[in-house]
């Protein structure tokens, strides 16, 4: 049943009101941003002001913030790049693996990321001094991946228990059929009724498609 546009005009004005409350915080903070410090701590607050953007050029350009936000973000893509190959193909194992073993590994994955991270410091640094990757961006990404591979695991594997385990057992199937055994999708749409199984008899039965066509 489609709403009214009395409950869709209502439904739209809550929206609004929502996303200008989020966004106050985020606005006013640039705001104060522009302003200058008497006008900044102004009570009550101005809104009217002349701005100005010579704080911005101090952070970004004569104290080289930008620098310290390209590391961010270097760090950040590296270890999702590590982290995330590695952690799908865990959790897709963990996912098919049955029994104590499967609970065993989760458990200590899970007490791993309940670990408090302060307490790795110093074993990391000592780690890092010997091999010599202080003050490196592999030292960095490593510590961070081995921080975030549980949950990385956890995560993803939440998404292939979603999966049925149905596709593998076909998948693994039509990989171990032999040349000559035909393909069960090529039986089982010449038995479909309707026109969907005579188009596809049709299109297997002709010599152009038969040879190119993997349902043939």
């Amino acid at each position: 049943m489609k709403p009214s546009l009395h409950t869709q005009m209502l439904l739209f004005l809550a929206l609004c009101a929502f996303t200008a409350i989020n966004l106050t915080p985020i606005f006013w903070a640039f705001m104060v941003s522009i302003k200058q410090p008497v006008d900044a701590f102004a009570a009550p607050p101005m809104l009217i002001f002349t701005p100005t953007f010579e704080f911005h050029y101090s952070v970004w350009v004569e104290r080289g913030f930008w620098r310290f936000l390209l590391n961010s973000v270097i760090i950040a893509v590296a270890v999702v790049c590590i982290s995330v190959p590695i952690g799908t193909m865990a959790a897709y194992a963990l996912s098919r693996m049955e029994g104590a073993k499967a609970r065993g590994i989760l458990f200590g994955l899970l007490a791993m990321r309940m670990f408090p991270h302060i307490l790795l410091a110093i074993p990391f640094f000592v780690i890092a001094s010997a091999i010599d990757l202080i003050d490196t961006y592999l030292a960095m990404v490593l510590a961070l991946v081995a921080i975030n591979q549980p949950f990385t695991v956890w995560l993803m594997r939440s998404f292939f228990l979603d999966v049925p385990r149905e596709l593998d057992e076909a998948a693994g199937h039509r990989q171990r059929r032999p040349p000559g055994e035909p393909s069960p999708a090529r039986g089982a749409s010449r038995r479909r009724p309707g026109p969907l199984g005579d188009l596809s008899s049709s299109a297997c039965s002709s010599p152009t498609t038969s040879s190119s066509s993997p349902w043939c």
